[in-house]
């Protein structure tokens, strides 16, 4: 069974960041100006050793390699952004790796295939758009495809069965009339560089829409996303009518009471009970705080520690060993923005990647 870690490419400077956020802005932004939101609230999140890395020349990511390695994670999973008519963002450091550089664990792409809209960091929930999604035509099918080519003919591609692993975010959100040629023509493409055909993978989110595609070879749960918006038995203290006084910026103690918190024990228990098949991989999170990108409207689950994480790691471990799945999920490796990431930083240090190696070598 592989272990594979989320990975953002946020921490380095873009055109587009600059032009939506303001001059040097990447994700350490962010979260070096988280505050509390309530007492031992633990905010803001540094870095072990202050290591507020840059990712633009890809040897950070070769680094970050080496230690996921040491510590049993077998694969990074590089979140891809990719919004049509060949527009991309954040795509340097990847690019930067593959060229430059020794990798030293597998790697995949999950295409986060989404428009950016200006909802947290000071969006105040308006939904201004940054940048649009789009799905386009062949011609940029195909384009998309052979950007995709020379990491998927990479030694060190994750693949199962020979394929390439490629998940896809909003697999919802790519429109039914579009969904089947697009992936048809990218399985046409594989097979004609030599692969025995793409292996999609498609996220769940904790929406309900219509996620079937024909191409699609497995399934994998976004947590604790997927059942945050599927399930109501999270210890919740968020009371929906406060919402409605958030434009009350005189009333400082109502903001504050904003955020909502939520029992990391109670929603991994969820998780555990929720049945998975051959092919519907498994995830666990590490934990989530978004307050760097939400402020008083945060969403904060509680009780998380290494110990902790560890004991459902192992739960859920067993549980895919038992299901016959060669793939696991954690979220993530540094999503600091989201509080979930397994890299050491200066509350914990490396307690997080050391239980996951315990666990790891004790199934």
């Amino acid at each position: 069974m592989k272990l594979v870690a989320y990975y953002l490419p946020q921490f380095h400077e873009t055109e587009e960041n600059n032009d939506f956020w303001g001059e040097g802005y990447t994700e350490w932004v962010n979260v070096k100006k988280a505050k509390k939101i309530y007492f031992g609230h633990a905010q803001p999140r540094k870095p072990l050793n202050d290591d507020y890395y840059d990712l633009k020349s890809g040897k950070k990511i070769i680094d970050h390699m080496d230690l996921a390695k040491k510590y049993g994670i077998d694969a990074f999973c590089f979140y891809h952004y990719w919004f049509g008519n060949g527009k991309q963002i954040l795509n340097i450091p990847v690019d930067n790796m593959r060229k430059n550089y020794q990798v030293t664990i597998e790697y995949c792409f999950c295409w986060a295939n989404e428009t950016w809209t200006k909802t947290w960091n000071g969006g105040n929930g308006n939904r201004e758009i940054l940048v649009n999604q789009e799905y386009c035509g062949e011609e940029d099918w195909e384009k998309h495809f052979n950007y995709l080519l020379p990491f998927f003919s990479e030694e060190k591609y994750l693949k199962v069965d020979g394929k390439p692993v490629f998940l896809v975010f909003n697999m919802q959100d790519i429109p039914v009339s579009i969904r089947d040629k697009m992936f048809a023509l990218w399985e046409e493409k594989a097979v004609e560089n030599g692969f025995p055909g793409i292996c999609l993978i498609t996220v769940h989110i904790g929406y309900y829409g219509d996620m079937y595609c024909k191409y699609s070879c497995g399934d994998v749960d976004f947590e604790p996303t997927n059942t945050r918006r599927l399930s109501r038995e999270t210890n919740s203290v968020y009371v929906d009518i406060l919402e409605k006084l958030w434009k009350c910026q005189d009333v400082p103690v109502i903001n504050r009471l904003l955020h909502r918190k939520i029992s990391y024990k109670k929603t991994n228990e969820i998780i555990l009970r929720k049945k998975h098949k051959k092919n519907y991989f498994r995830s666990i999170f590490v934990g989530y705080d978004d307050t760097p990108r939400r402020g008083y409207r945060a969403t904060v689950y509680t009780g998380t520690t290494p110990a902790v994480y560890g004991k459902y790691l192992r739960k859920s471990l067993l549980k895919s060993k038992n299901e016959n799945n060669e793939l696991f999920f954690i979220y993530a490796w540094n999503e600091w923005g989201e509080g979930g990431y397994l890299e050491p930083d200066s509350r914990y240090k490396y307690r997080f990647l050391e239980m996951t190696k315990k666990m790891r070598n004790g199934i």
